[in-house]
C-alpha cells in the first residue's frame, strides 16, 4: 500500500507541474486577491521627509514625498506577497463552495486556485488512514510550491508596471485583478461586452 501511495503522490505532482501554465489565470487571480486585500487594508501615512542635507545656512533641504506615490509604499505592498500563496490549493470548478457565483472570465481551466477554506470535502483526502493523509499533505505542499513560483514569476515580470499602476492610482483594491491579470499579463481573458459592466471580485470572494 505504501508503494501505491508513493506512486499516487508522484503521479499527482507530475500532473500539477503539467498544469502549471494552464492555471495561470486563477494563479494571477490569487496574487491579485492578496494584493487587493493589502491595498484595502492600507492606512493613511505621513509624507516621507527626505530633507536630510543642510544648506550653507544650516537649513534642511531635499524632497518631501507623498507616501502614496513612493517606492516604499510599493515595496510594502508586494513584500512577501507570495508567502500568502500558502493559503491556497487547487480545486475543480464544481468542487469549490462558491462555484455557482463564478463568472466565465477565467477561461476553461478545469481546476483553479482557491482559498483552502473554500475547498469542499471532495478535494481533500478524508484522512481515514495515514497513507491517504500523507499523500494529501505532499500534494498540497507541492501545489503551493508551484503557486509560489507562479506568483514570483508574475510579480517579477510586472513589478515596474504594478508599481506605476499603484502609484498613479490606476490600480486599487477594486480593479487590481483586471489591471494585473487582464490588461498587463493577459493571463485572463478580457470581459465580454455583455459582462463588461460587471465588477470582478478577488479570487477569494468568487
Amino acid at each position: 500500500m505504501k508503494i501505491l501511495a508513493i506512486f499516487v503522490i508522484l503521479f499527482s505532482i507530475t500532473s500539477q507541474i503539467r498544469a502549471y501554465n494552464v492555471q495561470k489565470c486563477s494563479a494571477c487571480e490569487a496574487v491579485a486577491a492578496e494584493l487587493s486585500t493589502r491595498l484595502a487594508n492600507e492606512r493613511p501615512r505621513n509624507h516621507l521627509d527626505a530633507r536630510h542635507r543642510l544648506d550653507a545656512e544650516g537649513k534642511r533641504y531635499g524632497k518631501v514625498i507623498d507616501f502614496k506615490i513612493s517606492e516604499l509604499r510599493v515595496i510594502e505592498l508586494i513584500e512577501d506577497l507570495c508567502t500568502e500563496m500558502n493559503k491556497y490549493q487547487l480545486a475543480s470548478h464544481d468542487n469549490s463552495s462558491s462555484n455557482k457565483e463564478r463568472s466565465k472570465d477565467s477561461d476553461d481551466e478545469k481546476q483553479r486556485w482557491i482559498l483552502s477554506s473554500e475547498a469542499l470535502v471532495d478535494d481533500i483526502a478524508d484522512g481515514t488512514n495515514a497513507e491517504s493523509t500523507e499523500a494529501s499533505e505532499h500534494l498540497l505542499k507541492e501545489q503551493r510550491r508551484i503557486l509560489r513560483i507562479s506568483c514570483s514569476d508574475i510579480i517579477g515580470d510586472w513589478e515596474d508596471d504594478i508599481a506605476e499602476a499603484i502609484t498613479s492610482g490606476k490600480a486599487d483594491s477594486e480593479n487590481v485583478r483586471d489591471v494585473l491579470c487582464v490588461a498587463l499579463g493577459k493571463y485572463c481573458p478580457a470581459p465580454t461586452e455583455a459582462g463588461a459592466g460587471a465588477s470582478h471580485r478577488p479570487a477569494d470572494e468568487l
